[in-house]
């Protein structure tokens, strides 16, 4: 018995050493996956062809929009580019302003907001501007409700 005493006394540290090694080299593996994971996406630069299409759609330029719309049905796109003309009649815009986007290989997603002033005072419109290929797939206003008070 003495024996077997003997031998864990002596085995003792170097077992607790490894353990508590094991455990602090899980723990910081841990943390380092977990800062990892949760790291930020690096962010997306500004798409010029979604900052035209936004322009276009500031100053009512359908040519423009057209242009930067995927070649398709004409009388489809006639309609959409005359609801949102429709949409912005009485409108003053002020500024447009980039909040950022992402993207993942040839779609991209970018928010802007844009400030108005209407007969009620002023409001801040979000949009989203969805590129798919080179081309604006579609214009979505993010808040309805704001403008449809304006």
């Amino acid at each position: 018995m003495t024996l077997l005493r003997r031998t864990i006394r002596t085995a003792r540290p170097v077992v607790e050493t490894l353990l508590a090694g094991a455990l602090l080299g899980v723990v910081i593996l841990a943390i380092v996956l977990q800062l990892r994971i949760n790291a930020d996406p690096p962010p997306t630069a500004e798409l010029p062809l979604a900052r035209a299409y936004m322009l276009a759609f500031i100053r009512n330029d359908t040519d423009t929009m057209a242009k930067l719309n995927p070649s398709g049905d004409a009388v489809s796109q006639a309609i959409q580019f005359q609801n949102l003309i429709a949409a912005s009649s009485g409108v003053q815009f002020k500024s447009l302003t980039y909040l950022g986007g992402s993207a993942v290989g040839p779609l991209g997603v970018h928010d802007y907001v844009i400030e108005v002033t209407t007969s009620t005072g002023g409001r801040l419109i979000p949009f989203a501007v969805t590129v798919f290929q080179g081309h604006v797939v579609q214009l979505r206003n993010l808040n309805p409700q704001v403008a449809a008070a304006s």
